[in-house]
């Protein structure tokens, strides 16, 4: 039940039950609506999301999830683990839908689970803080393969995020989180002084450069052809980082013709097309330090990103 009035009156509801000895029975009866809603609503979401519960007394204390959301500094971090806790405990009718992006999944939301999403800054422009939280509850939807291969996939995208800022000194626009059949997944601009659009296709793999393929669909080659001033993104994970850019001359002559009645669906093209760059990020100059940690950190982060959501 995602009420954004249920998601700040249970943190009070489970501050009072650290502070007090009482029982369900005795609280709704002292209390059948706590500042404005229904008390037994928000026991139902608390109880079921495992952040209160009896203890030997029968009464109703924080669990160790309670007291890890009284704990929170940020409220904002807050209701986003509330908002993953509700939604792994009740998933929304939405949820398959997510995997076509925020805005689809956002289509189908009612006001009030836009409202919690909103308050918990989740529909805002992305950062990664936002990006990992819509990441890991798209990965919620996937088998493990599945995960893997979205997860390799995404690191390629935040680097190109990185890349694109360092290269144009703008911030780039990561459509894919909103859409996923844009035809691209990266809107940045031609360099620093040249403000025309830049489509950006990104493909990563974590197989060998000589051993990598990536697949272009048809979407992705139309959204290309009209737009001449794309770029492909290859990112490798396998032993050290290697990156390459394909542009849209170096791509065509790999790309099959329609011939009879047929269409071509999908191609898959190797790596090896492109000469890859060993050190992509030292062609800059300087990276301050925050980058620099943002770039480790994707790099490092097999050990989680592509996990089930807990």
């Amino acid at each position: 039940m995602l009420n954004v009035g249920i998601l700040y009156r249970s943190i009070e509801v489970i501050s009072l039950l650290d502070e007090m000895d009482l029982t369900k029975e005795r609280f709704l009866r002292n209390f059948p609506i706590y500042k404005y809603i229904k008390t037994e609503y928000i026991f139902e979401v608390s109880i079921n999301c495992g952040w209160i519960g009896n203890n030997s007394n029968n009464y109703l204390k924080p669990t160790d999830r309670g007291y890890q959301l009284l704990s929170y500094s940020d409220p904002v971090d807050r209701l986003r683990t509330q908002i993953k806790d509700i939604i792994n405990t009740s998933p929304p009718p939405w949820l398959p839908i997510v995997k076509q992006g925020r805005k689809q999944a956002k289509r189908h939301m009612s006001p009030n689970e836009i409202q919690c999403l909103e308050s918990a800054n989740l529909l805002e422009e992305f950062d990664f803080s936002i990006g990992r939280w819509w990441d890991e509850l798209i990965m919620r939807c996937f088998e493990e393969d599945q995960r893997k291969r979205y997860a390799t996939g995404r690191k390629g995208e935040y680097l190109t995020l990185i890349f694109e800022r360092l290269r144009t000194s703008k911030k780039p626009t990561l459509v894919s989180i909103d859409v996923n059949f844009a035809g691209y997944d990266v809107l940045s601009q031609e360099s620093s002084l040249d403000s025309d659009p830049l489509y950006i296709e990104v493909k990563s793999s974590k197989l060998n450069w000589n051993q990598a393929t990536f697949i272009i669909s048809r979407n992705e080659w139309d959204v290309f052809s009209k737009n001449k001033n794309s770029r492909i993104y290859l990112w490798c994970f396998c032993g050290g980082l290697l990156f390459s850019r394909l542009s849209f001359n170096e791509v065509s002559n790999s790309i099959p013709e329609d011939q009879g009645i047929g269409r071509w669906r999908d191609v898959e093209i190797p790596f090896k097309l492109a000469k890859p760059e060993q050190d992509p990020f030292g062609s800059f100059a300087e990276i301050d330090h925050n980058t620099k940690e943002e770039i480790s950190s994707i790099l490092n982060e097999e050990s989680t990103f592509g996990q089930p959501w807990v």
